[in-house]
């Protein structure tokens, strides 16, 4: 009875916005046949889809790696901050947790005597304290990465400046763009190092303040173009069509699944025909397209699409396009809305974060194009799985790295680094309907 209840609710809604699309075109009022067309085609009140989302273990394997090498990269960060490229481990200690490390002292110097390749501790002279410093070996990797950033400066702008024209007013907080840096490929530094070389593109307000703005200073129609309408004039002039028009043309987004993953013929019937439907580019003013609509959701789609198509791995945290919600206009459940085209994008639960993957750059676990800094990322990998691992109680440090501090080492459990999945199951179950789905208000009263 009380799904009844709830199934008639939520109908009632549905149906109200049905009408409420037809009085806001009021050229639908005199033609009877235009107005049962309409009804027919884009019929909500059918029950909604459920489906099961497989996990996708090449890409949760993606995932995972980067739990070994980002406190390697945080602990490098904070070392290069200072002058002499060492510094006292106190130090270390004090800001481990505004680095995130959410570990016990003891915890993060064994996690930094585990990789002697990258760290080195000694006694300072002086003080007596016990100290830490990059080895060369990591160094030379750190000159390589800043020769990269060099020659990938004009890409970099070029990324900057798309990404203020996907936005509302053409205007980002900077703390976000630099939380956001590693994954579209920027240097840490890149508001000293890259924006204030370009003055005719960006300009930063209340520079003087604590929460700084870039803005676009002027808009640049050659760069409106998405990834995904070049690749599609590519592919068109590859099969001798020439040069395509893309845009409301019916641009169909390239689907992949998790392997195992069944899918109902119904919902498969719908994913064509949402295929069918115009491509709406998000660069281009679509006052045209009502909220809620089924346009609405092939903006959205082609929207995530091209912010994950900027990052250089084809990956991000939910948590981290979640801040960039209101200037990028996204729904006020990001992660439903990625939920909603498991064919296009797939959300990993490893490493107890959410990170969505766009499924047509990778096979299997491989990017089919690698940035330069992705393979520089396989060189920083190698470097700690290459050097030795300290695992047994009865080591000294002394024994394998010279000018350490002669302190036992703790072996490390491998519990204490690597943190389970909540979900056990092969299976995420998705309540959305990921095709001719309503507004997020209306799914919200559903749920």
């Amino acid at each position: 009875m009380a799904r009844r209840i709830l199934w008639e609710a939520s109908f009632g809604c549905l149906h109200r916005h049905c009408f409420a699309h037809v009085l806001r075109n009021p050229e639908l009022y005199g033609n009877i046949s235009i107005q049962k067309q309409f009804f027919r085609e884009f019929n909500f009140s059918t029950p909604r889809f459920k489906i099961k989302i497989k996990k996708d273990r090449p890409l949760d394997g993606v995932a995972e790696k980067v739990k070994e090498l980002h406190p390697v990269m945080v602990l490098r960060d904070l070392i290069l901050r200072f002058p002499k490229k060492a510094i006292p481990f106190r130090i270390i200690s004090l800001k481990r947790r505004e680095l995130g490390l959410k570990m016990s002292d003891s915890k993060v110097e064994a996690l930094m005597k585990r990789y002697p390749n990258a760290f080195e501790f000694f006694i300072h002279p002086d003080d007596k304290e016990q100290w830490c410093k990059l080895t060369p070996h990591l160094l030379d990797l750190v000159k390589e990465e800043k020769h990269i950033y060099a020659q990938q400066e004009p890409f970099i702008v070029e990324k900057l400046r798309k990404l203020l024209m996907l936005a509302k007013g053409h205007c980002i907080a900077m703390e976000k763009l630099l939380s956001a840096a590693k994954f579209f490929g920027f240097p840490n530094d890149f508001p000293v190092t890259v924006i204030a070389k370009y003055p005719q593109y960006f300009c930063i307000l209340n520079r003087n303040k604590r929460h700084q703005v870039l803005k676009l200073m002027e808009w640049d129609e050659s760069l409106a173009i998405t990834e995904f309408e070049k690749k599609a004039k590519t592919n068109a002039k590859e099969k001798g069509l020439g040069e395509i028009e893309t845009r409301g043309k019916p641009l169909a987004f390239k689907m992949k699944y998790s392997a195992g993953m069944q899918i109902k013929k119904k919902v498969l019937e719908k994913v064509e025909k949402w295929q069918k439907l115009p491509y709406v580019c998000p660069y281009q003013q679509v006052d045209w397209v009502d909220d809620g609509s089924v346009l609405a959701e092939r903006k959205v789609a082609a929207l995530l699409h091209e912010v994950l198509s900027l990052t250089i791995e084809k990956k991000i945290l939910i948590e981290v396009i979640g801040a960039f919600r209101e200037e990028f206009d996204l729904p006020q459940r990001v992660a439903r809305a990625f939920n909603r085209f498991p064919g296009i994008f797939y959300i990993s639960l490893k490493g107890n974060v959410h990170t969505v993957f766009l499924r047509e750059a990778y096979n299997k676990r491989h990017l089919l194009e690698e940035h330069p800094l992705i393979t520089l990322k396989w060189k920083y990998h190698k470097m700690i799985q290459d050097g030795p691992r300290l695992r047994s109680m009865g080591f000294k440090a002394t024994n394998i790295v010279e000018n350490v501090a002669k302190v036992p080492l703790r072996s490390l459990e491998p519990n204490e680094l690597i943190i389970n999945d909540d979900l056990s199951s092969d299976e995420i179950e998705s309540a959305d309907e990921f095709v001719f789905t309503d507004s997020e208000e209306d799914i919200q009263q559903e749920t």
